[in-house]
């Protein structure tokens, strides 16, 4: 029988790289991703590091051949006609957000630079119940049939309200329209929902993040709804 913990032991791993072509380095990759233990059980701690392994994997892969076939391609063009060549960049990076309460919660950000003013930034995020080893939808913080995107989007747009001109001008409809459930965290002030770049705000705002209090919702996290 596990002797359940209340929280997960994290470790944080890396892993640089750097791709050349002809001599010349066109990519370099970083990755710094957690590496869990000490929940209780082996096989909470096996299946959340085979997902983010999982994760690492996928982004090591599309990194080494289709970004450094784009990087390639890029340099070719920059050196037939005589311009200076930017290095390509990619960077995986992962926050820990909340681990307490039998809750693991992390943030990942996927980064790539290929070139132009800016690079460009994808945000996606993991939260698990650390005794079940399952991922939490957004949906278990509500009772059941609560309609827990009005009970969010309400209180985001509440939020939003307060420095519009940060946002796009039809914000509100889409925040609506861009919601997903799965783009949520846990910390240690509340249900943190986000948006991705340009979805809801120009660029120059970032990717939009909005705390619902925990206050707000049914089931905040605990142990012992799984008990």
């Amino acid at each position: 029988m596990y002797s359940y913990n209340e929280c997960a032991c994290v470790d944080m791993k890396s892993i640089e790289r750097s791709f050349y072509y002809r001599g010349t380095e066109v990519l370099n990759m970083e990755i710094e991703y957690p590496s869990v233990s000490g929940t209780g059980s082996g096989r909470t701690d096996r299946m959340i590091n085979n997902r983010i392994k999982g994760q690492v994997n996928t982004f090591y892969d599309y990194v080494r051949n289709q970004l450094y076939r784009d990087a390639v391609d890029e340099y070719h063009t920059a050196m037939e006609n005589n311009f200076p060549f930017r290095e390509f960049s990619a960077v995986l990076a992962y926050n820990v957000t909340y681990n307490k309460n039998c809750h693991l919660s992390m943030f990942r950000d996927q980064f790539q630079y290929t070139g132009g003013a800016h690079g460009s930034t994808i945000k996606m995020s993991d939260t698990w119940n650390i005794r079940t080893g399952r991922l939490v939808p957004m949906a278990d913080y509500f009772r059941p049939g609560a309609d827990y995107k009005c009970i969010i989007l309400n209180e985001a747009i509440k939020q939003a309200n307060k420095d519009p001109s940060i946002y796009f001008e039809n914000y509100a409809q889409l925040m609506n329209q861009y919601f997903n459930p799965e783009s949520y965290y846990l910390s240690d002030d509340g249900l943190v929902i986000y948006y991705q770049e340009y979805e809801i705000a120009p660029y120059a705002s970032g990717l939009p993040t909005f705390t619902i209090p925990y206050s707000l919702l049914d089931y905040p996290p605990t142990c012992y709804r799984f008990m």
